[in-house]
C-alpha cells in the first residue's frame, strides 16, 4: 500500500486529536466561601486545616513529604492561615489566581470548575502509609503522663506528638505534619457515640493565649488499642523566628458525657489528656534532620 504525504498528515492529525482527548483539565477553586468559625480538620472536597474566616491572599503548589499539595493562603487581622489539599492523582497543577489549573490523565470525567462551598465539619484526617514512617532524624515524641487505672474503666490518653513529613522549600521555609494517637491505657474498652469526644489542637504563641486551630475525632478504642493518627499540617515554618509557637493536643469530652448513662466512655484519668510540643523542640527536630 502506498501512503501519500497528505495521508501522513491526516493520520498525524487524528493521532494528535486522540492524544489530546486523553488529557484532562480541571480547575480547583480555593474554598473562599463558608470558612466556618467552628473548628474543623477537613473542609469540603478534600481541603484541610483552618477554622477561621479570612481574605484569600495567595495560592501556591508546595512539596510536602515528597507529595505535592495545593495551598490557599488567607490573610487574617494580624497573621496568615492556610488550607491545603492533595493534588488529584495523575494530575499536575499550577496556581492561577484564586484557583489551580490542573492537567493530566486522571480519572476525572468533568472539565468544569469544582466549587468548594458549604459548611465545614470535623472529620479525621487519614495519611498515607509513607507519611507514617517515623525516623530518628525527623521525629521526636513528647512523653505522655502515665495512666491511672481504676477498676475496669477506660482511660483514653495521648501518646505524645510526632513531627513527620518534613520538607523544605527554596526560600528556607519548612513544612511538616504534627501527629498523635489516642491510646486506651485503662482496663475497660472505650465505647462512645460519635462526636462525644474530640482532640483539640491549639497553637500557643509565647506570652499569648492558646488559639484553637483544628480538631480531630476518635471513636471506640479497645483495651491497649489506639485511634487512627490525628494530624495537623504546619506550613511556612522558619527556624530563624525568635519566638516560635508551641502546639498542644488535648482530649475534650461533651459536657454531659458523665451523665449519659454509659460508663464505657467515662475517662479514668483526665490527667493524661493533654500533650505539648514547643517551638524549640520543633526547631531541634528540624536541625537534627539535616533537611
Amino acid at each position: 500500500m502506498k501512503f501519500t504525504f497528505a495521508g501522513f498528515l491526516l493520520i498525524s492529525g487524528l493521532l494528535s486529536m486522540s492524544m489530546s482527548a486523553l488529557a484532562q483539565q480541571r480547575d480547583i477553586q480555593c474554598p473562599t466561601s463558608s470558612l466556618d468559625t467552628n473548628v474543623t480538620t477537613q473542609l469540603p472536597d478534600g481541603w484541610w486545616s483552618t477554622p477561621q474566616r479570612g481574605r484569600l491572599s495567595d495560592t501556591e503548589v508546595i512539596n510536602m513529604g515528597g507529595s505535592p499539595k495545593l495551598v490557599c493562603v488567607y490573610k487574617m487581622t494580624s497573621t496568615e492561615v492556610s488550607v491545603m489539599r492533595d493534588v488529584p492523582a495523575g494530575m499536575t497543577c499550577r496556581a492561577a489566581g484564586t484557583r489551580f489549573r490542573c492537567t493530566g490523565t486522571g480519572s476525572s470525567q468533568s472539565k468544569k470548575m469544582i466549587e468548594t462551598t458549604g459548611q465545614s465539619r470535623a472529620e479525621p484526617i487519614t495519611v498515607k502509609e509513607a507519611d507514617k514512617v517515623l525516623t530518628p532524624g525527623n521525629v521526636r515524641k513528647t512523653a505522655p503522663v502515665e495512666s491511672v487505672k481504676k477498676g475496669a474503666c477506660p482511660d483514653p490518653m495521648l501518646t505524645g506528638i510526632a513531627v513527620n513529613s518534613l520538607s523544605r522549600d527554596p526560600q528556607g521555609q519548612y513544612f511538616f505534619r504534627l501527629a498523635t494517637r489516642v491510646k486506651n491505657g485503662g482496663r475497660g474498652a472505650f465505647t462512645s457515640a460519635e462526636g462525644q469526644q474530640v482532640v483539640r489542637i491549639e497553637q500557643i504563641a509565647p506570652g499569648g493565649s492558646p488559639r484553637q486551630i483544628a480538631v480531630g475525632t476518635f471513636g471506640n478504642i479497645p483495651v491497649g488499642g489506639s485511634s487512627a493518627e490525628i494530624t495537623h499540617d504546619v506550613l511556612r515554618w522558619r527556624i530563624s523566628q525568635e519566638f516560635p509557637p508551641s502546639y498542644r493536643f488535648t482530649i475534650a469530652y461533651d459536657p454531659d458525657i458523665a451523665a449519659d448513662g454509659n460508663p464505657a466512655n467515662d475517662d479514668c484519668s483526665p490527667k493524661n489528656n493533654s500533650t505539648t510540643i514547643t517551638g524549640r523542640e520543633i526547631n531541634d527536630i528540624i536541625r537534627g534532620s539535616g533537611i
